[in-house]
This record gives structure tokens, sequence and C-alpha cells, in this order.
């Protein structure tokens, strides 16, 4: 009689194999989900960070804060800010719209574009230069 030498795996093997790769994914996956939102968010409090500082140098030459398309278009100098900025631009997953403003008042809200996936919390700044936090349930 002749033995054949299978090489190889067998179902049983095969399927112990694909369920251990699916429980180390399922445990990753939402790991990697709070780091991506949390990143999203430390660049949206950047990003307002940013939008403040322009909006005090820009209220420091024409006394009186502008828009967001004033603020990367310069006043014959270099802009305040670089790239586009327009009311609803979206950055890093996070929506930004100047929903006060006034000669003598701003407030810029950043909000997630999609809650609980791109972003937790919704940040805002104001002329005073204080990040408010606001969070899915409420509190801010």
């Amino acid at each position: 009689m002749r033995r054949t030498n299978d090489s190889g795996f067998t179902l049983i093997e095969m399927m112990i194999v694909v369920e251990i790769v699916s429980v180390l994914a399922a445990l990753a996956f939402p790991a990697l989900m709070r780091q991506r939102i949390q990143t999203n968010e430390a660049v949206a409090v950047e990003n307002l960070r940013t939008v403040c500082t322009a909006q005090i140098a820009f209220n420091t030459v024409n006394l009186r804060y502008g828009e967001l398309e004033e603020l990367t278009a310069g006043d014959g100098a270099a802009p305040y800010l670089d790239g586009l900025w327009n009311q609803d631009v979206v950055r890093n997953e996070y929506t930004f719209n100047m929903t006060d403003l006034t000669n003598d008042t701003f407030t810029l809200v950043a909000a997630p574009v999609t809650p609980g996936r791109s972003g937790i919390r919704t940040f805002s700044i104001s002329e005073s230069g204080e990040v408010r936090v606001e969070g899915l349930d409420g509190v801010g």
C-alpha cells in the first residue's frame, strides 16, 4: 500500500484560524475607532485656536471680526488663514461654522460630520479664546 503525504491544513484548522483572526479584529477595531475620534477632536480644537488667532489679528487691523472668507483673502498682505476656509468647511471630519459674528464678537463652532463616528463632542470658541465643549449627552 502506498501512503500519500497530504501536506496542508484541514477544514477544522482553517476554521480555528479564521475565528482567532475574527476575535482579534473585534478587539482591535473599537480601539482604532476611539483613536481616530480622539485625533479628529484634537485637530478640531487646534483649528479653532488657529482661526481665533487669525480673528484677533484681523480685528487688530480692521477693528472688527471677519467672515472666514475674509480671513483667507488677506487685506493686501498675506492672508490670516492658509487654505480654503468658508462657511460649512469640513476639516478632519468636523464642520466649521461661524454662528455669531458682529463687529465685537464671534463664535466659531466645530461639529462632527457624523456624530459618534467622526467625533463625539462639539467644540466652540469665541473672541475670549476659551474653547467650550459640548458632548453628545448635552453636557457643555
